[in-house]
């Protein structure tokens, strides 16, 4: 943090010391504004980015602005502020001015690089959104914010695999969860299918069974539903029919033991 003034003094807050810079002064007069406005202005010294944060200032005897207030920082110190944002290992933050020139970033070798075609339209376009594009050959996803002082935009970078990772995982246990579940919706159709069959076979026997004359009954069912309902009726029917069989044969016997007696008593006279 310093202060230069039209008398060519300077005070540092940090004791840094040096040489007056009139281009410097010269320079940050010019870009700063009459009102008193605080700009940020980038400077770019042998790959070393650094942001200034100046405004104009008066002195004590007078309204006409006089010197500049000013505050360096270090862009790659820019990174230790955004630590606490957490982007993943690949996702990373950066600067851009409005054409689309990256001004900071975490890696040094794309400081000066410009965004693709679709990147420089979306930032020209609107103040703040969200879009996807090729970053370092790789399809990225972008979020960017607008700063009202200088224009340039905060970009919020996640490579598109890492973004969509915890998708698909889900999707992945998504699949896993249907196929368990067809597996058992299966293995409990069989089952449920065999519950009704095997009877219906078995009962199908018994049912030659008694065509040869054999009254042969269905082993009950212990369950109470259709299948189990319609054996025990099979099996009433059984012993009804078992039953009307007897008193039919008996019935005859008595009738044909009756014919006897009566044919005895004829020869007999």
């Amino acid at each position: 943090m310093y202060i230069l003034g039209d008398n060519k003094r300077q005070i540092w807050l940090r004791d840094k010391g040096g040489s007056f810079s009139q281009d410097k002064y010269n320079n940050l007069k010019e870009i700063t504004p009459e009102s008193g406005k605080i700009i940020i202005h980038p400077t770019n010294q042998n790959g070393r980015i650094t942001l200034t944060i100046a405004r104009k200032i008066r002195g004590m005897k007078s309204f006409t602005p006089n010197g500049i207030l000013g505050i360096e920082i270090n862009a790659s110190e820019l990174g230790e502020l955004w630590k606490e944002a957490n982007l993943g290992n690949e996702g990373f933050f950066m600067i851009a001015d409005p054409n689309g020139k990256v001004i900071y970033h975490p890696d040094a070798k794309f400081i000066g690089e410009i965004l693709n075609e679709v990147g420089k339209e979306e930032i020209n376009k609107h103040k703040q959104g969200t879009f996807f594009d090729q970053w370092n050959n790789e399809s990225t996803f972008f979020h960017f914010l607008t700063s009202e002082y200088t224009g340039w935009k905060l970009i919020a970078a996640v490579p598109k695999a890492q973004l969509f990772a915890p998708i698909s995982g889900v999707r992945l246990t998504a699949v896993i969860s249907a196929v368990i579940v067809i597996i058992i919706a299966f293995v409990l159709s069989v089952n449920s299918i065999r519950q009704v069959v095997k009877p219906i076979q078995l009962l199908e026997r018994t049912m030659k069974t008694v065509e040869q004359g054999e009254w042969k009954k269905v082993p009950d069912l212990p369950r109470n539903d259709e299948i189990s309902s319609l054996l025990r009726s099979y099996n009433r029917m059984v012993d009804r029919l078992s039953t009307l069989v007897d008193q039919v044969f008996i019935a005859e016997l008595n009738n044909q033991q009756v014919k006897i007696e009566l044919q005895e008593r004829e020869l007999e006279k």
